[in-house]
Protein backbone atom coordinates (compact mmCIF):
# COMPACT_ATOMS: atom_id res chain seq x y z
CA UNK A 1 0.00 0.00 0.00
CA UNK A 2 0.97 3.50 -0.90
CA UNK A 3 0.34 7.03 0.25
CA UNK A 4 -0.28 9.44 -2.81
CA UNK A 5 -1.03 12.73 -2.41
CA UNK A 6 -2.75 14.68 -5.50
CA UNK A 7 -2.43 18.57 -5.66
CA UNK A 8 -4.83 19.89 -7.73
CA UNK A 9 -4.11 23.47 -9.31
CA UNK A 10 -6.83 23.27 -11.82
CA UNK A 11 -8.53 26.72 -12.25
CA UNK A 12 -11.94 25.34 -12.33
CA UNK A 13 -12.72 23.03 -9.27
CA UNK A 14 -15.50 20.50 -11.28
CA UNK A 15 -13.59 20.75 -14.59
CA UNK A 16 -11.96 17.90 -16.63
CA UNK A 17 -8.60 18.11 -14.83
CA UNK A 18 -11.01 16.86 -11.77
CA UNK A 19 -12.17 14.14 -13.73
CA UNK A 20 -8.80 13.19 -14.35
CA UNK A 21 -8.11 12.70 -10.77
CA UNK A 22 -11.26 10.92 -10.03
CA UNK A 23 -10.48 8.71 -12.18
CA UNK A 24 -6.82 7.60 -10.96
CA UNK A 25 -8.16 8.00 -7.32
CA UNK A 26 -10.80 5.22 -8.25
CA UNK A 27 -7.93 3.17 -9.93
CA UNK A 28 -5.56 3.85 -6.78
CA UNK A 29 -7.74 2.47 -4.63
CA UNK A 30 -8.47 -0.59 -6.19
CA UNK A 31 -5.33 -1.63 -4.73
CA UNK A 32 -5.65 -0.41 -1.45
CA UNK A 33 -3.60 2.72 -1.60
CA UNK A 34 -4.37 5.60 0.21
CA UNK A 35 -4.97 8.63 -1.65
CA UNK A 36 -5.82 12.31 -0.18
CA UNK A 37 -6.20 15.03 -2.46
CA UNK A 38 -5.72 18.92 -2.23
CA UNK A 39 -7.42 21.73 -4.18
CA UNK A 40 -4.81 24.45 -4.28
CA UNK A 41 -6.43 27.10 -6.14
CA UNK A 42 -8.33 28.12 -2.62
CA UNK A 43 -5.11 27.47 0.01
CA UNK A 44 -3.45 30.20 0.94
CA UNK A 45 0.55 29.63 0.84
CA UNK A 46 3.54 31.93 0.58
CA UNK A 47 6.82 30.83 -1.40
CA UNK A 48 10.07 31.47 0.91
CA UNK A 49 12.46 33.40 -0.24
CA UNK A 50 15.40 32.87 1.84
CA UNK A 51 15.55 29.55 1.27
CA UNK A 52 19.19 28.96 -0.83
CA UNK A 53 18.59 27.06 -4.71
CA UNK A 54 22.07 25.10 -5.30
CA UNK A 55 23.47 26.88 -8.01
CA UNK A 56 21.91 30.44 -7.42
Amino acid sequence: MSNILILNGAPRKNGSTASLVKAFTEGATVFDNQVRKAYIQGMAYSVNRETEVAGE
